[in-house]
């Protein structure tokens, strides 16, 4: 796996910090029991970190598709750690 450093590095933080504050709201959410504005928090700083990593490794892709996003993931590097792919469609429908 040799990816291509699309982004800057500058770009690259940008994303990458976006997706923790949006994480971050997804807690504070879920801490005053806003629990459907949470979930959709978390789903998307999810899309937005794989979308980061994705940009990294040379193949770019953008949605909010969290099953598209990992299969992609999944295609770019060869495997994905444990039921990756099946959580994220199961718990996407």
């Amino acid at each position: 796996m040799n990816g291509v450093l699309i982004l800057g590095e500058e770009e690259l933080n940008r994303c990458v910090n976006s997706a923790l504050r949006t994480l971050e709201s997804a807690g504070v959410g879920h801490e005053h029991r806003f629990y459907n504005r949470a979930c959709f928090k978390a789903h998307q700083a999810t899309e937005k970190a794989i979308e980061a990593l994705l940009w990294v490794l040379g193949n770019p892709l953008t949605g909010h598709s969290l099953p598209a996003l990992v299969l992609r993931l999944k295609e770019v590097l060869g495997a994905v750690s444990g039921n990756i792919v099946e959580f994220s469609i199961l718990h996407t429908n």
